[in-house]
């Protein structure tokens, strides 16, 4: 079809052994146009990337965490750990100075999760001067409310891999 749209109007008429200025001719230019608007190859969508330029040179980044589907999640600060997850029995040595959270307990999320890549943005926005891998091995609390249930609190464990 790409070799039939790109004939001139001589080949067309060359095919045909008709004069350029016949109407059979300028009927089939025709068709070969219309055809040429109704199926040619589309050409691939734009990717809708997750940057993109604001009216001020900022830039705009989708946030997971908007969506109706997606239940609230945050970050659980780390002098907060040892008291949100007291309740589950997930602390060993309570009260000692060796005190620790047994995190391999918790349900695992992975880092590569969009909703991690979320977080992790929003927190490197406020604090500049993180580490690299902070994120690893850190706690997510997930709170969803639903109308049987009320509300109900659950924790992650952010991990590499699984």
């Amino acid at each position: 079809m790409d070799a039939i749209r790109a004939m001139s109007l001589d080949d067309v008429a060359a095919c045909f052994k008709a004069k350029k200025d016949s109407k059979r001719v300028a009927t089939v230019m025709d068709v070969i146009r219309a055809l040429g608007v109704g199926r040619r190859k589309r050409a691939a969508p734009e990717r809708i990337s997750a940057l993109a330029e604001g009216d001020q040179g900022a830039v705009i980044r989708f946030n997971a965490l908007n969506h109706h589907l997606v239940p609230h999640h945050e970050l659980v600060p780390l002098d907060g750990e040892a008291a949100a997850l007291q309740p589950w029995d997930l602390i060993e040595n309570e009260g000692s100075p060796d005190e620790k959270i047994r995190r391999e307990l918790l349900p695992k999320i992975l880092i590569t999760d969009p909703i991690v890549h979320v977080i992790k943005e929003l927190e490197e926005n406020k604090d500049a001067d993180l580490a690299a891998g902070w994120m690893n091995n850190r706690i997510l609390r997930i709170i969803r409310r639903s109308p049987s249930a009320g509300i109900s609190v659950a924790y992650r464990l952010v991990v590499e891999a699984s």
